[in-house]
């Protein structure tokens, strides 16, 4: 099947890095807490550019918009100000973390949301004067909607501060690589509505300078510090004293949501560096932001009386105070926000406690607060701060130390600890990791911009300096699903396809598309994606043991649904026409406990194998025993045109 998506082959998609093809290579390492971008323009790769050749975005709206990285934070609130970064209104009700709501759901999470989402909806109060269309758009803002909208702001940004500094004709003659991060522990969806957000962001506001999209690629932010701490270390220190061919160095990337880590055994020292990962990559939510979940989650609700706590939360008005389920946890209200801004500068400035504990940190309270008769400022010891920071602290020791045995195993001795990330700049965290490392005997070393390390080292990694270039991602160029039966619901509408089931007497309606893959969705060379569909056919004893199964495919960019021109692909089996011990597995006898009709239950599954070279679409029967699935049929393989990233 012909692809319609048009897009560039990749003539630098060289494994060496050794291309002579002007490119210019874009980083987004976007972050639960703040963003960081970083472009160069790589005229001659042979000599390598500096660290100092890699621009790293620091201009951006707002009173405090001069810095190498930008809130993430997003508002729907119509207020005055900016709807995002630096520059919202104090007024205006904040979307923060949003980061951390990409992954799939625990079963026990979505529990969670489910009934928070029917606590929040009865705040919800509609009248003659306030119609249900004026919902607060935080409620139906789901997190890719806000990641999206995000990143379109951040790129547009992103844009101006390029076009200030290259001429808009030279840049539209070379192809634009854009290198995506994301933590080393990252599921598969999160990945996937990261890379459609950056590629929408690109699509909105690239596509009016008419540039060339090269390849979009992925790559872990510990291996991206990595890159850059050793690149600085070439640069500032010529290495350190501790690196050592055949030993190991390990990277623990403290950003503000996750902590990443991986350890290396470093192969070459000169001329270039050169390492390899040994042990694989750990993760966990122990960045920065759960010091605040535990401040606005367990320190004020305790600290202050309920009245006050009350008086908090519904500070700076009530136009936009519903909270959300979808959103739990990662919206503030006014009143939050305002406290939540002020404990910032006592959590950065903190090291640990004095030897009389003696040290407090006043935080004002926003105007009409009072708590326990007084009002002014509320006051914050070390011991309560050794306390907001222990979940973190212990959580990153525990990695380390994780890290340090698989290691061991493997009789890789870690001798140097590299630190990055914007959690990095803690001196109290930075103290606390010592301890263990010294433990070991190895050497702590934090570099320069540790806070932008990432987006700078993802730069040098789509040159492809000192490593493989990262894996390739492109957008799946269809919408897929497989023709259903489905049971009627209570709400659904009246159909031409409403049938009454003969086998068991419940009504169901045909000729339903149960979708498996969108169009847009991350398809990469390094994990090509498997879907599994499994389908259920009734036959009756005797009869015909004959069917198909029909794939749909649409290249509609909206709703797949309402396309007329989707294409159908069949594929047909004969349980007849198989050997009969091989399909007997596949089969049950069944008797209706309803209506006591017998038939047979015949179970199959639909297997698509999804690479960026196309799709390939299997037919199976079985009761999933691995390895006894019966191949019943297969259908036309779809392929795609290119391995471009269409950016």
């Amino acid at each position: 099947m012909a692809d319609t998506m048009s897009t560039m082959s990749d003539s630098s998609n060289s494994m060496s890095g050794t291309t002579k093809r002007p490119r210019f290579v874009l980083s987004v390492d976007y972050g639960t807490t703040y963003t960081g971008v970083a472009w160069i323009m790589d005229q001659d790769r042979a000599l390598g550019p500096r660290l100092d050749d890699i621009h790293v975005v620091q201009h951006w709206p707002g009173e405090h918009g001069s810095a190498h990285k930008v809130p993430s934070v997003f508002t729907y609130s119509a207020s005055s100000g900016q709807d995002w970064g630096y520059g919202i209104g104090n007024s205006a009700y904040v979307i923060r973390w949003t980061k951390l709501r990409l992954e799939e759901p625990s079963r026990l999470d979505a529990l969670k949301i489910f009934k928070s989402t029917l606590r929040e909806s009865d705040k919800l109060q509609f009248g003659p004067h306030k119609p249900h269309t004026e919902v607060p758009r935080h409620i139906i803002r789901t997190p890719a909607d806000v990641v999206n909208d995000y990143l379109k702001e951040v790129l547009y940004e992103t844009r101006r501060d390029i076009e200030r500094q290259i001429d808009p004709r030279i840049l539209r003659q070379l192809p634009m690589d854009v290198i995506i991060t994301h933590p080393a522990v990252c599921d598969t969806r999160a990945k996937s509505t990261t890379f459609k957000a950056v590629l929408n962001a690109m699509n909105a506001t690239f596509r009016g300078i008419n540039y060339i999209p090269g390849q979009i690629r992925l790559t872990t932010e510990p291996e991206a510090s990595a890159r850059y701490i050793i690149r600085w270390a070439e640069e500032h220190q010529g290495g350190t004293d501790s690196l050592r061919v055949g030993e190991g160095l390990m990277i623990v990337d403290a950003g503000g949501g996750t902590v990443d880590l991986a350890t290396y055994r470093i192969d070459q020292l000169s001329p270039r560096f050169q390492i390899t990962r040994v042990t694989p990559p750990m993760g966990g939510h122990y960045g920065a932001n759960l010091i605040d979940k535990t401040f606005l989650s367990e320190f004020l609700p305790q600290r202050l009386d309920p009245e006050a706590y009350a008086k908090l939360v519904d500070f700076g008005g009530t136009q936009e105070i519903y909270g959300s389920a979808m959103h739990e946890f990662w919206e503030l209200s006014p009143g939050e926000r305002v406290l939540l801004d002020r404990f910032q500068p006592i959590k950065h400035n903190f090291s640990g406690r004095s030897a009389d504990n003696r040290f407090r940190y006043p935080l004002n309270l926003p105007r009409n607060i009072k708590y326990a008769g007084r009002d002014g400022a509320l006051v914050i010891n070390s011991d309560d701060l050794e306390y907001m920071f222990k979940p973190s602290v212990d959580g990153i020791k525990s990695l380390i130390e994780k890290q340090l045995v698989v290691a061991d195993i493997q009789r890789i001795k870690v001798r140097t600890v590299f630190l990055s990330g914007g959690f990095s700049q803690s001196q109290y965290l930075f103290r606390r990791i010592h301890e263990i490392t010294d433990s070991y005997r190895c050497q702590l070393v934090r570099s320069d911009n540790s806070w932008s390390a990432v987006a700078r080292g993802a730069v040098l990694m789509g040159l492809g300096i000192d490593s493989e270039l990262p894996p390739a991602a492109i957008p799946c160029p269809y919408h897929l699903g497989v023709i259903v039966s489905k049971q009627l619901g209570p709400y659904d509408l009246q159909s031409n396809h409403l049938y009454k089931d003969y086998f068991d007497s419940t009504f169901r309606v045909s000729q339903q598309v149960e979708w498996f893959l969108s169009k847009g969705d991350m398809i990469t060379s390094e994990q090509p994606g498997t879907k599994t569909v499994r389908l259920v056919r009734k036959l009756l004893p005797g009869g015909s043991q004959a069917g198909e199964v029909v794939i749909i495919v649409s290249a509609a960019d909206e709703d797949p649904e309402s396309d007329n021109s989707r294409q159908e692909l069949k594929i047909s089996f004969d349980l007849a026409a198989t050997a009969q011990d091989k399909i007997r597995d596949a089969i049950e006898m069944v008797t209706d406990p309803k209506t006591q009709r017998k038939y047979q239950r015949l179970e199959l599954k639909l297997e698509t194998n999804v690479g960026p070279a196309g799709v390939n679409i299997a037919l199976l029967g079985g009761k999933s025993t691995p390895g006894h699935d019966i191949l019943l049929g297969t259908c036309e393989p779809i392929t795609f045109r290119s391995t471009g990233s269409g950016a």
